[in-house]
């Protein structure tokens, strides 16, 4: 027979189910109380919106226009002898 685990496999789901049920109560026990209290959380105040940004300083402006770079000398390959 090819299935002679079912035995076996229906121990296993009983034990896991005992197992979550178990963490269920116990998550209830343990913090179910805590939404039987009268407490009230103050909601936000609505915010104010951002005051706009300061404008960035003028950026200087250079008198002349910058003088083109000269492309760097080419040295020759060391010759290895």
């Amino acid at each position: 027979m090819a299935n002679d685990n079912e035995g076996g496999r229906a121990f296993l789901a009983v034990v896991l189910g005992g197992i979550v049920l178990a963490l269920v109560i116990a998550a209830y026990f343990m913090y179910g109380h805590k939404g039987d209290t009268g407490v009230r959380v103050e909601q936000p105040v609505s915010e104010q919106p951002a005051e706009a940004p300061a404008a960035p300083p003028a950026a200087e402006t250079p008198s002349e226009p910058p003088a083109e770079e000269a492309p760097a000398p080419e040295m020759p390959a060391p010759q290895n002898q």
